[in-house]
């Protein structure tokens, strides 16, 4: 068997390609085939290996000859019922595919390949003597394909049928796409093949540091691809831990879906204000469309506002936001059918969303419109909010996310000490990087707290980290804290943000800044940043403060010690607020917790206002 990457067929794919990848999946094992493969940043429909002719990227196109009007290089008009439509030009593409892999797999020096690199077309429905007679008396379609690297449908089903379809397909590979040039095949060579060409799902990641310009590419693994990539239809609530990559998943869905339907109008829903810019950028990163006519993505109480006709203010009353999700709803229920226009609905920070909210989500799917919604009950942060509400949609499927990607495993091991979970996490889900653990500290007072931080984050910087993969943390009812916070790293000679000052800030904060984020933990939900800093009242942790991790090797001790804790104390909302803090970190965390001289009240969830 040829080694497919990935293992399983997507299922959103065309009938072409999906006959295509079974015919490819039965040849002998020499062959390596990727589907839907990023090449950087676009995604292709196959790239196949052999060792005798290199790699070819092979663009398959499921139509009929007849359904051809015209084609340039750019462009071909297809007939589609009784209207036409404009579609890319199968030639161009894979031409286009060709000179990023060109990029890709080119030598020091700029002129030469490390193995021969080719492109082609698949046409599983017509035949070469169909297209050789069309093309004699319509010159229009010239430019569809080029015949000599083109496989018709003819020859797919003499393979198809052929008692030894690996040596029939390696003499169609021979006269379509001949080795240009010698090269040696060797295991290394396929290993860096399969490292540049990676997992077939990768995510681009807005890059911090506006001096290089560079980004973050990750690879999704084999469970968060299989997600992101199989879930073409249906209702599915999508269960992961901090880190485990929800969001990306999102984001490719949406990818995924408008690249095989170009006219799709996709709804990305959130909670949290910046979190909703965030994904736009990475949606940006990816050239694709945003708002009404591609991909939109809204906070939830902006939809409210749109059904409504009339802005959602920023206030602490809770009563004026059920108000707000009560009337938002009657008005859908009353006029569903000016809403219903999405074609697929994806949520994030779906453990945020009242029921009211799910109701809302509820009336905006057609029957046949798909649901993606993802959640951490870990992170519950409101207490209006209902995360089994999900689960009475009908047909809704729950999957889970077993990994996690973003933190090291020590920052994860000590976000689940403080969590104080009644299972017990496994070191295997806890991530694959290794990094110090977190540091605790101690301040007298909130001004002593933001001199310890600015001081360690200015040491951050001159070790080389950017300021844009820094954020300082706070409870939300830590009184004048950002301002000390702010004027203490202006001293250390440290740029700032402040997307929690306002709802204008959390709109126009754009995270690839050159600048430490001061922020409240609940706008920051679903963001992360190679160093975290929490500045916490001590009155908060009610005496946790100092019961937590200390190395990787107590850790299953320390998990035993707290059977008792977990029996006497039940779970409260800070205990969730510090855990989503602490998670937004990739590689360093530190924690202040000060001691406040007044006896102010903080800790408690909000119940209803935005973030």
């Amino acid at each position: 068997m040829a080694t497919m990457i990935p293992a399983t067929l997507p299922e959103d794919v065309t009938e072409g390609e999906r006959r295509f990848y079974r015919f490819l999946e039965k040849l002998p094992v020499f062959f390596t085939a990727w589907i839907n493969p990023s090449l950087d940043g676009v995604t292709a429909d196959f790239v196949l290996y052999t060792p005798k002719n290199g790699l070819i990227v092979l663009e398959v196109k499921d139509w009929a000859l007849d359904q051809v009007v015209s084609a340039d290089r750019n462009a071909v008009r297809l007939r589609l019922g009784w209207k036409e439509e404009k579609r890319t030009c199968p030639l161009g593409q894979s031409q286009s595919y060709l000179n990023r892999l060109k990029a890709m797999f080119q030598k020091p020096g700029g002129k030469e390949f490390l193995l021969p690199l080719q492109c082609g077309v698949v046409f599983p429905n017509i035949r070469r003597e169909e297209y050789a007679n069309r093309l004699r008396r319509d010159a229009a379609v010239l430019e569809l394909t080029n015949p000599s690297t083109t496989l018709f449908r003819d020859e797919l089903e003499d393979l198809e049928h052929a008692s030894d379809r690996g040596e029939l397909f390696q003499r169609v590979l021979n006269a379509h796409f001949p080795c240009r040039f010698f090269y040696e095949h060797s295991t290394p060579l396929l290993q860096s093949v399969k490292q540049k060409l990676g997992s077939a799902v990768l995510v681009e990641l807005p890059g911090r540091d506006w001096r290089s310009g560079e980004k973050r590419l990750v690879a999704l693994d084999a469970e968060q691809e299989r997600e992101a990539l199989h879930l073409s239809g249906g209702r599915r609530l999508l269960r992961g831990s901090a880190g485990s990559g929800k969001t990306l998943i999102l984001v490719r869905r949406a990818e995924e879906i408008w690249k095989s339907r170009p006219s799709a109008h996709i709804l990305i829903l959130c909670f949290n204000l910046s979190l909703a810019g965030y994904i736009r950028r990475m949606l940006s990163e990816k050239a694709l469309p945003l708002g009404r006519d591609g991909i939109e993505v809204l906070p939830v109480f902006d939809l409210m506002a749109r059904i409504l006709g009339d802005r959602v203010e920023e206030r602490e009353s809770a009563d004026y936001y059920q108000t707000i999700q009560a009337m938002a709803v009657e008005e859908l229920e009353a006029n569903r059918d000016r809403y219903d226009f999405w074609d697929a609905v994806l949520v994030d920070e779906a453990q945020d969303f009242t029921p009211m909210m799910v109701r809302m989500v509820r009336l905006l799917l057609k029957e046949s419109t798909p649901l993606l919604a993802a959640m951490d009950t870990e992170q519950h942060l409101y207490a209006d909010s209902r995360p089994e509400t999900w689960l009475d949609i009908p047909g809704m499927k729950t999957f889970s996310l077993k990994g996690r990607y973003r933190s090291t495993r020590q920052i994860t091991a000590f976000a689940e000490a403080w969590l104080n979970a009644e299972h017990y996490v496994p070191d295997g889900t806890l991530g694959v990087l290794e990094g110090e653990m977190p540091q605790v500290c101690h301040a007298s007072g909130r001004e002593e707290a933001a001199a310890m931080a600015a001081a360690d984050l200015a040491a951050m910087r001159r070790s080389g980290l950017p300021q844009g993969e820094m954020a300082v943390l706070y409870a939300r009812t830590d009184g004048n804290l950002p301002g000390l916070l702010m004027d203490a790293l202006a001293r250390n000679g440290m740029m700032t943000l402040w997307p929690a000052e306002d709802e204008r800030a959390k709109r126009r904060y754009d995270i690839t800044t050159d600048a430490v984020t001061v922020s409240t933990i609940h706008s920051m939900k679903g963001m992360d940043f190679a160093c975290v800093t929490l500045v916490l009242p001590r009155e908060l942790g009610e005496g946790r403060e100092r019961m937590l991790l200390k190395n990787m090797a107590s850790r299953r001790a320390a998990w035993e010690e707290g059977k008792d804790r977990r029996d006497r104390e039940s779970a409260t909302p800070f205990h969730a607020l510090v855990y989503v803090g602490m998670t937004r970190a990739r590689q360093r965390l530190s924690i202040i917790w000060y001691d406040k001289a007044d006896n102010e009240a903080g800790g408690k969830s909000a119940s209803g206002p935005r973030t």
